[in-house]
């Protein structure tokens, strides 16, 4: 008997035995599963890291070949997108900070500034002269009574153009923009409002003195309180042929450090909420009376919009050329400025001439810019292959609210009609960095 239990004993250590082993050779399974497959002997190689970035100057150098073979002497070349300065050359000698005469590439100032009066709610677009100027006629039958500030903003208000020898009250440094006004509206108009453009003077003059009505300001000081002091401008005013009667047409001086402030503020919308509706073409229906014939665009169709014109490089304007259009302000003495709204840039020609009645440096601007234009647009493309701009960047709104509840703006009480009007501010632009958000 003794010899059975001892017999099953064993039997049962025997069995557990056996089942441990095999669970620990399962177990040791799971721990080394054995000895891993070789790796792959021909793996993928790296990458094409591609070609090294090329730095800036190397981008843009076939805009200085152009420069450098340029007629001018002495100019400056300005290139940026909505985040700043991409690249400037300044060929001979045009320190950035010297101001000088724009001519008409102040259109774009006086464009910008009433139209923001506009997006204020000061002005409106069919605001009529006689609505602010005692002197102007408000019998229907009259055509001048027909006229409004849309009109006037696009140069279809029916004023014929002004000989350049022969240039009528804006160059009169002894009278007011307000009497200035009433002479062009004393000699009268050449044809109906809204039916033919004449590229003239006396357009921005007259929608400069309704402004001087509506917000209580002379012009020089509507301009530093709208644009200036906002966009930190301190080399831009106007002063020709006075500052009583500024021509708001052409009588600016600026630096190009200080316009460049105002092409990128209008890229960004930091300064216009909506530069397509600025730059909205207000000709579509007009016959051109008269436009000036640069060497540079023959064969070519510009229209106008607000102070600008909308280029178009086909023998005949299309909806093509309203899509992200380019806008420029070129001006007689060579400043071209414009803003390529397609491949988001702002750039200028600025240059230091004063041949007032050379034609070959009135075009050289235009012919320039024409030239430069698909030269940036490469530079750009590569550049921003490349990472070294950002090709849409988020927009930023200038808060000018903010400006104007500070020490920068003194906003009155609004008027009957309901419109705001401005009071004089001080100088000073230090709340506008302060608003960009």
């Amino acid at each position: 008997m003794r010899g059975l239990r001892l017999l099953l004993v064993v039997m049962a250590i025997g069995t557990f035995l056996g089942g441990c082993s095999e669970s620990g050779s399962r177990l040791q399974d799971m721990v080394d599963p054995g000895t891993p497959p070789d790796p792959d002997p021909d793996p993928d190689p790296d990458p094409d890291p591609g070609p090294e970035p090329q730095p800036i100057d190397v981008l843009f150098a076939p805009v200085v070949e152009a420069a450098d073979a340029s007629v001018v002497d002495n100019l400056l070349i300005i290139i940026g997108d909505r985040d700043g300065r991409l690249f400037a050359y300044e060929k001979g000698v045009f320190p950035e900070e010297e101001a000088i005469l724009t001519a008409s590439a102040a259109k774009i100032l006086s464009g910008a500034t009433l139209y923001r009066l506009v997006e204020d709610g000061v002005l409106s677009l069919d605001d009529q002269p006689q609505d602010y100027l005692d002197f102007w006629t408000d019998d229907p039958a009259d055509v001048r009574s027909r006229i409004t500030l849309r009109h006037l903003l696009g140069f279809t208000s029916g004023f014929d153009a002004t000989p350049v020898l022969s240039p009528g009250c804006v160059s009169n440094p002894f009278i007011t923009l307000q009497e200035c006004a009433k002479r062009y509206h004393d000699e009268g108009v050449e044809a109906e409002p809204g039916e033919i453009f004449y590229y003239g003077p006396a357009h921005l003059q007259i929608a400069a003195a309704m402004a001087e009505v509506a917000t209580g300001l002379p012009y020089t000081e509507i301009f530093e309180t709208v644009t200036a002091a906002p966009l930190g401008m301190t080399d831009t005013e106007f002063q020709s042929p006075s500052r009583t009667n500024p021509r708001a047409a052409g009588g600016a001086v600026s630096s190009p450090n200080d316009y460049e402030k105002l092409l990128r503020a209008l890229l960004a919308e930091q300064f216009l909420p909506d530069l397509e509706a600025f730059a909205v073409d207000r000709t579509a229906d007009v016959i051109f009376g008269s436009r000036p014939q640069v060497t540079g665009i023959t064969g070519t169709d510009w229209h106008y919009a607000t102070g600008v014109w909308i280029e178009c490089d086909t023998p005949r304007f299309s909806d093509a050329c309203l899509d992200q259009p380019t806008i420029s302000s070129p001006g007689a003495f060579g400043w071209t400025p414009w803003i390529d709204m397609a491949n988001d840039y702002y750039a200028m020609v600025a240059m230091r001439e004063f041949a007032f009645l050379d034609q070959v440096i009135a075009e050289e601007g235009v012919r320039l810019e024409q030239e430069l234009q698909p030269l940036i647009e490469t530079a750009l493309r590569s550049l921003r292959a490349q990472g070294g701009a950002v090709a849409f960047a988020p927009r930023r709104q200038l808060d000018l609210d903010l400006c104007r509840g500070g020490d920068t703006w003194q906003i009155m009480a609004p008027r009957p009609d309901g419109k705001r009007a401005y009071g004089d501010p001080p100088r000073q632009a230090q709340c506008a960095q302060d608003a960009v958000r």
